[in-house]
């Protein structure tokens, strides 16, 4: 080998394989390609001269004029970059908060309906005609919130259970589309 001579880690592999003969290498010469395979250097290989590490790195070095604008250049990209996602970000947040929000007014009215099948079990409970447990009453919105009237009627009573619950059922069905589609 000449002095200052560079090789390629295929022709450093290769010789390293034609001169051992343990298990790994014979190994790696199977799976070397066929052109790595090549133990000898061709003519026009031999005649090129070649340069040492030092000269290579010269040539590719850039000069700081175009590191700097390189530098510039990739900090702008990196910083277009980072507000794209800072929106992206921003617009997955406001959209989970709005499922938050779905659901938990969903989980309200899943409570609201537990309540309204206690109320039913106990209205079922009684045997009289005005309930003793429940009063639906009507109140003014007002400062002094004056009562309208009261309904103790049990079947009435049942009847504003069994609505309530619908609009209930159909509300919560509402949210869950909502909550699967979005």
């Amino acid at each position: 080998m000449k002095k200052n001579e560079v090789k390629s880690v295929a022709k450093v592999m290769n010789e390293m394989v034609a001169t051992s003969q343990s298990p790994v290498m014979v190994a790696v010469a199977g799976a070397l390609k066929p052109e790595e395979k090549q133990d000898s250097p061709t003519k026009q290989e031999e005649e090129t001269p070649t340069e040492t590490p030092q000269e290579e790195a010269k040539k590719t070095k850039p000069t700081p004029k175009t590191a700097k604008k390189k530098s510039k250049v990739n900090a702008e990209e990196l910083q277009i970059e980072i507000d794209r996602k800072t929106k992206e970000l921003q617009k997955c947040l406001a959209e989970l908060e709005h499922k938050k929000k779905l659901s938990n007014d969903r989980t309200a009215f899943l409570r609201a309906m537990e309540d309204l099948e206690k109320a039913e079990s106990k209205l079922a409970e009684e045997t009289t005609f005005d309930s003793a447990f429940y009063r639906l009453r009507f109140q003014g919105a007002g400062y002094g919130n004056e009562e309208v009237f009261t309904l103790s009627n049990r079947f009435v009573l049942q009847g504003f259970i069994d609505y309530m619950k619908k609009k209930i059922t159909e509300k919560v069905s509402e949210l869950e589309t909502l909550l699967i589609t979005e």
